[in-house]
C-alpha cells in the first residue's frame, strides 16, 4: 500500500506543478532579497583583500571563518536577515496550506481565486494546528537537551561523539514523526470541514498510530530521496570554483527545487493515503467530524398539517 500511495502522491504533486511554480518562485524572490545586506556586509571586506582568491576560486573553511570574525562583517546582521526572510516565506507556505491541500484532495486545477479563496478559509485552522504542534517539539527538545547533557558528563570524546549522535538519529525520528501528525491534522481538517482543532489534532494523533508503520515508511521514502539530493548537491556546490556564479547558482536552486517538491509530494501522499483511510475505515473518518455551526443553527422543517391523534 505504501508502495501505490508514494507513486500516487507523486503524479499528485507533479500533476498540479502550478503549487510547486507558485512555492518556488517566491521562495526565489525572497532568497534574492535575503542575499542584499550578505553582498553588501562580505563585498565591503572581499573587494578589497587577496584573501578573496580563497573564495572565487574554491570555497575555503578557513578563510571563510576569518572573514566572518573580521568586526567589519556583523554575524548577526547576517543572521537576522535570513531568519526575517525565513519566517516571511514559512507565513507564506502556512496562508497557502488550505489552498494546497484542497487542490490535491478535489484533483484538478483550481483557479487562483479559487485556491486563494480555499487558503484564507482554512487559515485560521492551520494556525491552530501549528501552535498546538509547539508543545510536541518543546518536548522533544527537552528530550535533545538531555541527551547532549548526558554525553557532556562522558569523559572520553568518542563516546559523547555516539552519544550526541543517536541523541541526532532519535531527533530526526521525533520530528519525523510529529510532521506526519500534524500533516494528517491538516488534510483531515481540510477532508472532514472539521473546525474543532484539539479535537481533530487527537483524532489524527489515534489515526497516526494506528497506520504508524506504513505512514513513516511512506513519509522516510520521500525523506529519504530529499536527504540524497541534498547530500550530492552540496558536495558537488564545495567541488565548484567559486567563480562560476552561474553554475553555483543554478546547482543551489536544483536543491531547493528538489526540497520543496519533496515536501509537497509528502503532502500529496498524505491526502492519497487518508482518502484510501476513510474508504476503509469509513467511521473513523466520518463519526467525529465536528458540523458546521450553520447546520446547527438550521430551523427545524415543520409540515403544515399533523394526523390526529389517535383515541387512547
Amino acid at each position: 500500500m505504501a508502495k501505490g500511495i508514494v507513486g500516487r502522491g507523486w503524479n499528485l504533486a507533479w500533476n498540479h506543478s502550478y503549487i510547486l511554480g507558485w512555492v518556488f518562485g517566491v521562495n526565489l524572490v525572497l532568497g534574492i532579497l535575503a542575499t542584499i545586506t550578505p553582498r553588501i556586509e562580505i563585498g565591503s571586506v572581499l573587494d578589497k583583500s587577496l584573501q578573496s582568491t580563497n573564495l572565487s576560486q574554491g570555497f575555503d573553511v578557513g578563510t571563510f571563518a576569518m572573514l566572518l570574525m573580521k568586526p567589519d562583517v556583523s554575524t548577526g546582521a547576517l543572521i537576522r536577515g535570513s531568519l526575517s526572510f525565513s519566517w516571511l516565506f514559512f507565513l507564506f507556505m502556512l496562508f497557502i496550506t488550505g489552498g494546497i491541500l484542497t487542490a490535491y484532495r478535489e484533483d484538478r486545477h483550481l483557479t487562483t481565486g479559487e485556491f486563494f479563496e480555499a487558503s484564507g478559509g482554512y487559515l485560521w485552522r492551520m494556525i491552530r494546528i501549528v501552535l498546538l504542534s509547539l508543545v510536541p517539539l518543546a518536548v522533544i527538545g527537552v528530550i535533545g537537551a538531555i541527551i547532549y547533557g548526558i554525553s557532556t558528563q562522558i569523559d572520553n570524546e568518542q563516546s559523547a561523539f555516539y552519544v550526541r549522535l543517536v541523541g541526532i538519529a532519535i531527533a530526526v525520528i521525533l520530528l519525523l514523526l510529529v510532521r506526519l501528525w500534524f500533516d494528517v491534522a491538516q488534510v483531515r481538517a481540510v477532508a472532514q470541514n472539521e473546525h474543532g482543532m484539539f479535537h481533530n489534532v487527537m483524532r489524527a494523533l489515534v489515526i497516526s498510530l494506528k497506520s504508524l508503520g506504513s505512514l513513516l515508511w511512506i513519509y522516510l521514502r520521500i525523506s529519504i530521496v530529499a536527504w540524497i539530493v541534498l547530500a550530492v548537491g552540496l558536495w558537488l556546490w564545495t567541488k565548484l570554483p567559486g567563480n562560476q556564479v552561474a553554475f553555483t547558482w543554478l546547482l543551489l536552486e536544483f536543491i531547493m527545487f528538489a526540497q520543496l517538491l519533496a515536501r509537497l509530494w509528502q503532502r500529496a501522499a498524505a491526502i492519497s493515503w487518508y482518502g484510501q483511510y476513510a474508504e476503509e475505515h469509513p467511521a473513523a473518518a466520518v463519526d467525529f467530524t465536528t458540523p458546521h455551526p450553520a447546520e446547527l443553527s438550521e430551523t427545524p422543517v415543520i409540515p403544515d398539517s399533523l394526523p390526529p391523534p389517535e383515541p387512547s
